[in-house]
């Protein structure tokens, strides 16, 4: 069964200090149990997911257009080949000229997911170039980065209110909704982390969702 604080399932039965305007103000931005839509000072914009915030200057007057993220967010960049734009995200730098892509960084493992368009990602020394379909992670472990295998599209569901599953495993589903919906679910039993989930999700509460999945898998979910 799916255990956690929540619910339960169960059988039945790079910055450089001359490259910022030092006379800018900055603004900070930040949501809770809301996703909120911002656009900045050159016409981007960015979709805040919950519990997060940016920090930014008010005019990208300087040789960069900059921003602090804690958190989660979508960007739609827009392009200015001639003044990079740059999002520091805990001890990473995604840099890019005009693109679409999302970066969740809420701890020290900050995941960069690109729609479309190039992004660079940077970690000390290390360098990744992501395009479109293609997805990194740090490893604080390791104080490294690394190319995901594969694209999972329900890492942006919180732009499109979608969760799509293909023979999933339930582990990776709890995964998946436990980052989506920020809450904490979890298996009660190692033997159901193998079981296949199919299904596809829109703008659904986690209740429903969950009912689903029990239903589905003849499951039933508690809540504590």
């Amino acid at each position: 069964f799916l255990v956690s604080a929540l619910f339960f399932l169960t059988f039945r039965s790079f910055q450089t200090p001359d490259s910022i305007d030092q006379t800018a103000t900055f603004l900070t931005q930040s949501t809770n149990k809301i996703t909120r839509q911002l656009t900045l000072p050159d016409g981007s914009t960015v979709l805040l997911n919950r519990n997060s915030s940016v920090r930014y200057s008010n005019s990208f007057s300087g040789k960069t257009r900059e921003i602090t993220l804690n958190g989660e967010a979508f960007f739609d960049v827009k392009p200015n080949a001639k003044q990079p734009f740059i999002i520091h995200a805990q001890d990473t730098d995604v840099w890019v000229v005009g693109t679409s892509f999302g970066i969740r960084a809420y701890d020290r493992i900050v995941r960069v997911s690109v729609k479309t368009g190039r992004v660079v990602v940077r970690k000390k020394q290390q360098e990744i170039t992501l395009i479109p379909g293609q997805q990194a992670t740090t490893d604080p472990t390791a104080d490294t980065l690394r190319r995901l295998p594969r694209f999972d599209a329900n890492v942006l569901a919180y732009t499109t209110k979608q969760l799509n599953f293909t023979n999933q495993s339930l582990a990776s589903v709890v995964e998946t909704l436990s980052d989506y919906y920020q809450t904490d679910i979890g298996l009660s039993a190692s033997r159901l982390q193998g079981c296949r989930l199919t299904a596809r999700f829109e703008n659904e509460s986690v209740e429903t969702v969950l009912g689903v999945v029990a239903e589905t898998l003849q499951l039933s979910v508690k809540r504590t």
